[in-house]
């Protein structure tokens, strides 16, 4: 449970609590429901910046469901915010926003 209220619904952000700073598990998805990227990215982030956490799929160019997770230890302190970025490119379009945190577990 998120008793520190540490993750914010709107913005799909976990901020570290402060006191609470330490390694955290944590796990994202990418979700493909039927779209025809030949690329999938996800990727955990730390104040927005990239980590050594990411997966990178390539499903095809035909149209598919399937995820792209993405799980890993980070080492972070208070006042951090964590984040996830998803990204699908076909040779032609690229389509970037942020998706949501799935599993935030300090260690």
């Amino acid at each position: 449970y998120d008793t520190a209220s540490a993750y914010d619904t709107s913005t799909g952000r976990f901020t570290v609590p402060s006191g609470q700073g330490g390694k955290y598990f944590v796990k994202a998805v990418c979700r493909r429901a039927n779209w025809s990227a030949n690329r999938t990215i996800t990727e955990i982030r730390i104040n927005g910046s990239a980590t050594n956490m990411l997966l990178e799929e390539y499903p095809g160019t035909v149209a598919s469901y399937g995820s792209a997770p993405c799980s890993g230890i980070l080492n972070v302190s208070a006042g951090d915010y964590i984040s996830v970025y998803a990204s699908a490119k076909t040779d032609t379009y690229v389509d970037k926003q942020e998706h949501y945190l799935q599993l935030v577990v300090r260690t």
